[in-house]
């Protein structure tokens, strides 16, 4: 649905359902859905979605590099969302880095890395850590189109 339409015409979410988190934390905000025209239609609404998730880890990232005075070079994403192109696509043309998967879902398995380190199956952090698969490189298959200012160079990919 994301992809039948060329862009989110003006369509943006603000995902604070329970408050916004990272990295604004100003749980006292309620969710928007900005931008709403006679033009609109539902593939704008759930492009605008899917776009929201890649903003939000897009914030997070700038506010770590900014806060921790460093630059990431690449990012390692897992979870259940990386089954999604769209968002992926969208995420690596915002960060402009190298983008990298699981070969499975890390979640589960970190869970159990930490729960066997606290009792004291593992005895090391970064031995555990390695054991969570292999990174693939993720390639887009398309440039995604982002609204100017959006960019972290302040360009746009229209």
């Amino acid at each position: 649905m994301a992809l039948a339409v060329a862009d989110n015409n003006g369509v943006y979410l603000v995902p604070a359902f329970s408050g916004l988190g990272a990295p604004h934390w100003d749980m006292s905000r309620k969710a928007e859905l900005h931008g709403l025209t006679f033009d609109c239609n539902r593939n704008h609404i759930v492009r605008a979605l899917l776009e929201t998730i890649a903003f939000q880890i897009n914030e997070v990232i700038a506010d770590m590099e900014v806060r921790g005075k460093m630059e990431l070079k690449s990012l390692s994403v897992n979870g259940g969302m990386t089954r999604n192109r769209f968002v992926l696509d969208f995420l690596a043309t915002l960060q402009g880095k190298q983008l990298y998967y699981g070969a499975m879902d890390a979640s589960a398995q970190g869970a159990g890395l930490l729960a066997g380190l606290k009792a004291g199956i593992f005895s090391g952090w970064m031995r555990s850590v390695g054991s969570l698969g292999i990174k693939l490189p993720f390639i887009p298959i398309r440039r995604m189109c982002i609204p100017k200012g959006f960019l972290s160079n302040g360009s746009d990919t229209s």
